[in-house]
């Protein structure tokens, strides 16, 4: 509220020098009409330059002033919450048996390769949840990896793919790791979810 009566302050004052002659909504230089004579007596041309100079300052601070309201309007939320860092999960659901085998093989693929990515300051953190499952088509293992925020997931390949190559091996050797996994456990979905605190 005060930055929109600043505004209107500066607008008013703005608009005053421009009746005066001085000038226009584009910022032309106008014929100084008959008001204009009155503030500036014949001859009193360092009057006139100084209220140029006032002028073109005032189109700055109208303008500055704008888009700090615009910047501000955005700013400003009705959610109950803050965003937060950005949540990639993934829900495993191991086959009977195999849930020792199958983390033996997370120990050195999922933990080295994001290991190797927060060296790389590429994610924050990461985290394995283990549970038994609410209903036999239930997941048992959550797999979570948490960014930034979304703008981390630009050129995912280009970032991972080096990393991948330096854990696990050649892009064959990847392709076995992962059909090998096909008898371990069966994904059962993945999901981008986002932290929130609460206001």
């Amino acid at each position: 509220m005060r930055l929109f009566h600043c505004v209107r302050k500066l607008a008013r004052d703005w608009f005053l020098i421009r009746d005066a002659g001085i000038i226009s909504l584009t910022g032309v230089q106008q014929p100084i009409q008959s008001n204009a004579l009155r503030l500036f007596p014949a001859g009193n041309q360092l009057k006139k330059n100084i209220l140029m100079k006032k002028s073109r300052h005032l189109i700055l601070m109208i303008a500055l002033a704008f888009f700090a309201s615009i910047t501000l309007s955005r700013a400003q939320s009705d959610a109950p919450y803050t965003e937060g860092t950005v949540w990639n999960i993934t829900m495993v659901k191991t086959k009977y048996g195999m849930t020792d085998e199958y983390l033996k093989g997370l120990a050195k693929t999922f933990k080295g390769t994001l290991d190797e990515a927060k060296k790389q300051n590429l994610v924050l953190d990461y985290k394995i949840l283990l549970g038994d499952p609410a209903t036999p088509q239930d997941f048992d293992i959550l797999l979570m990896v948490e960014s930034k925020n979304m703008a981390e997931f630009d050129g995912a390949r280009e970032k991972f793919d080096p990393i991948a190559k330096k854990i696990e091996g050649s892009v064959e050797q990847q392709k076995q790791t992962a059909v090998k996994r096909l008898d371990l456990r069966e994904i059962l979905g993945a999901k981008l979810m986002r932290e929130i605190t609460l206001k």
